[in-house]
């Protein structure tokens, strides 16, 4: 258990899961690599939102429910199943990105490396306050996790294989 003292802590994390939350960091990340002149990272970035839908489908196949207040403290009452957990995926889908693409923000070096700190922080955290409030069981969270990282990998090649076939036809053309 936690120290209350830190549950101001987790209530945020929580708040920056929500899908309005994630929604204008996706859309203001996105306009910013539009602005720096990075329309693949625009575009990376604000596919991260509509790849959250998947885990809508993961629930309803894996069926698991959530924890419940007789085995577990519940603070947070949070409806629908458990596995994966979406805020868990949604992070890794959102700042795993962000991390990914770090160097396409800034050329700095120390600020790459701070700003893909706050990403990774973000990311545990995410897991960790949804076990913290009895949202989800760490089994949850690791799905989360898990199908989220697939999914970014499978964007990314997805991209990749996008990109390399339109320099293809470029090239042929």
């Amino acid at each position: 258990h936690i120290p209350d003292e830190t549950s101001w802590l987790f209530e945020l994390v929580n708040w920056i899961g929500t899908t309005l939350v994630a929604a204008a960091v996706t859309v203001t990340f996105g306009l910013l690599f539009l602005v720096l002149r990075q329309p693949v990272a625009a575009v990376l970035t604000l596919l991260t939102f509509p790849l959250r839908l998947l885990n809508s489908v993961l629930k309803a196949i894996f069926d698991s429910p959530r924890p419940s207040e007789a085995v577990v403290r519940v603070t947070e009452i949070a409806d629908g199943l458990g596995f994966p957990s979406g805020h868990a995926m949604g992070a890794m889908l959102l700042y795993g990105m962000l991390f990914i693409l770090a160097p396409r923000l800034t050329a700095s070096r120390p600020l790459q490396v701070a700003f893909r700190i706050a990403a990774m922080t973000t990311i545990i955290l995410a897991g960790v306050s949804r076990i913290y409030v009895g949202a989800h069981w760490p089994s949850d969270v690791l799905g989360g996790y898990l199908w989220g990282l697939i999914t970014l990998l499978g964007a990314g090649m997805a991209v990749r294989f996008c990109l390399r076939q339109t320099r293809i036809g470029r090239s042929q053309g």
